[in-house]
């Protein structure tokens, strides 16, 4: 992960070396970074909004398509109980995600996900900040440098990150 503030050594040798001229300014990848997350964070709104619409209709599974960011994001709900079982096959050409939804008492659990990052408004929480923070009966999912980790595991490892969703 890079540090939205820290300059490269060629970024300040270009920059020292053009001061007077009129908008010279230090050539960051500070968009670069922030387009990485924004793209990163709306996968997972999307993947959360498929999973609350499929727990409204009652659905027993969904299929979505295969990417890496969402199969841990659905790791980590497996490991809280919250999706009853995933696999991984391939249609046609194309890797596809299975998950079957797990139902208590005929209600679906992925219907209580709520987002709290936006795309246009991140919620970067370090450790110190994490310590804080207590979710009742909640579970706090948290994208990290570690991938996607709930709130206990990012105190137990010590790492801060951006606060994904909650359920």
């Amino acid at each position: 992960m890079t540090c939205l503030y820290c300059l490269s050594s060629s970024a300040v040798e270009q920059w020292i070396e053009n001061p007077c001229v009129s908008g010279s300014t230090p050539l960051l990848d500070i968009k670069l970074y922030i387009k990485h997350k924004i793209s990163m964070n709306n996968k997972i709104i999307k993947f959360l909004s498929i999973l609350k619409n499929a727990s409204l209709v009652k659905k027993d599974f969904i299929v979505i398509n295969y990417n890496l960011l969402l199969l841990k994001c659905v790791e980590a709900l497996y490991k809280e109980g919250l999706v009853l079982s995933y696999s991984v096959f391939k249609d046609n050409l194309d890797l596809k995600l299975s998950i079957k939804l797990r139902n208590v008492d005929d209600i679906v659990l992925t219907s209580k996900l709520k987002s709290v990052s936006k795309p246009t408004h991140i919620k970067y929480l370090p450790y110190h900040e994490l310590c804080r923070i207590s979710l009742k009966e909640k579970t706090g999912f948290f994208l990290t440098n570690k991938g996607i980790l709930t709130l206990d595991e990012c105190k137990r490892r010590r790492v801060g990150g951006a606060f994904s969703f909650y359920s």
